[in-house]
Parts: C-alpha cells; structure tokens; sequence
C-alpha cells in the first residue's frame, strides 16, 4: 500500500461502481457527500498524520470526524 506524504493532494473517486467523488465544504449542506461531475477544489484532499492517518480538506483541514473513526481502507 503507498502512504502518499503530508502535501501531496488527491481526489477520492468510487471507481469501481459510480465514479462519484467525495467532497468537503463548510456551507451550505451537506458538509460531505459525493457526486458525478467535473472537478472542484472541494475534492482535494491529503493524508495528516498526527500519531495516526486522517485524511483533511486541502482549503482548511476541517476534520468531518474524529481521526479515530478513520480508516486508509474505507473513507466516509
């Protein structure tokens, strides 16, 4: 498994059923959820690792849960 460094930013796409892309954002609601369609930096995240993997949005690393609760096999 390659554990990309602290910067590198990525777009985390379902392609093995619906190629939608998870998305963050502060306002308006939903804050996360995923959808089919072009690109947008609310899609950009990278990896923090802060004794453990959380994954962070790239405009203000707003955790939409606890880094406990994640995990590098399942994003939610």
């Amino acid at each position: 498994m390659y554990i990309s460094p602290e910067g590198i930013y990525f777009r985390l796409v379902g392609y093995a059923l619906s190629w939608h892309v998870l998305y963050s954002r502060c306002s308006p609601e939903p804050q996360v959820s995923h959808h089919e369609g072009p690109k947008y930096e609310d899609q950009l995240f990278t990896l923090v690792q802060a004794g453990i993997f959380a994954t962070g949005r790239r405009e203000r690393f707003s955790f939409h849960a606890p880094p406990r609760n994640l995990s590098l096999a399942a994003s939610a």
